[in-house]
């Protein structure tokens, strides 16, 4: 089990259902949510040290999430989960300073390969904090 705490923010039902039920057998802690808003308002409290997010929601956009949670945290990296595999999302993720895109249907094994390797630099960066 990896020691990170993982924030999914998906709104499509079953694909949330399916990461949640996958990664919680990966990781330490997992909240999922349907909305952006949700997971604005309870990042506050729940400080996760990975985000992984759609950029197509209704209300308000992945993206524009990320935007909001970068300037609160700019240090909590994010994978940005997506169908659409357009320019234009691939730049705003990079605008928005997004760890990582994976296209949809989601490959499982590369996506914990991804949080594997996300929990090793934050395992690192702590180390040589102390």
């Amino acid at each position: 089990m990896l020691n990170i705490d993982v924030m999914v923010v998906e709104d499509d039902k079953e694909l949330r259902e399916i990461l949640s039920r996958i990664l919680s057998r990966e990781v330490r802690t997992l909240h999922s949510y349907s909305q952006s808003s949700e997971a604005l308002h309870a990042i506050k409290t729940s400080r996760p040290d990975l985000i992984i997010t759609d950029i197509k929601m209704p209300g308000m956009s992945g993206l524009e999430m990320i935007e909001i949670i970068k300037k609160l945290y700019a240090d909590i990296p994010v994978i940005v989960v997506s169908a659409f595999s357009e320019q234009e999302y691939f730049i705003k993720a990079i605008e928005a300073k997004v760890s990582h895109f994976l296209t949809k249907p989601v490959d499982i094994p590369k996506l914990i390969t991804m949080i594997e390797r996300i929990s090793q630099e934050i395992k690192i960066k702590s180390e040589l904090q102390e």
